[in-house]
């Protein structure tokens, strides 16, 4: 729980909040995502690929949060210490881009009609036999 709570106060150097705790944690879950959604594709539990997509972007979306906030404190530290601005300046906004676009998937997965859903769903299919 510390490093959740050091990353959240800015404790980390912004290298690591930023490469650590923002791109590969990103990569983690992307991947671990990917593999969850081809097990139930192939499985036959199609049924939870709904569910899924839901949890996953809220999940995605309160991580992205917790990261931004995490690297807007550290980047202000460091620039504090450094007198740097262009590193602070993309950690920022990268973070604060995921973080809208993981809001606006959340969002768009809850909106979708079941038609809209149904397709999405039947395109994973496709996408899942390569």
């Amino acid at each position: 729980m510390n490093f959740f709570i050091k990353h959240w106060k800015g404790d980390y150097s912004l290298k690591r909040s930023f490469w650590i705790n923002y791109v590969l944690l990103n990569i983690g879950l992307s991947f671990s995502f990917a593999y969850l959604l081809l097990y139930f594709i192939r499985s036959g539990r199609i049924d939870l690929i709904e569910r899924s997509l839901m949890n996953y972007y809220l999940a995605v979306f309160l991580i992205s949060l917790w990261q931004a906030v995490g690297i807007y404190r550290s980047s202000r530290r460091y620039e504090q210490q450094t007198g740097k601005k262009v590193l602070v300046w993309i950690a920022r906004t990268l973070t604060l881009f995921s973080t809208a676009h993981n809001l606006l998937s959340f969002m768009m997965i809850l909106s979708l009609t079941p038609e809209a859903s149904q397709k999405l769903i039947e395109q994973f299919q496709v996408l899942a036999q390569f």
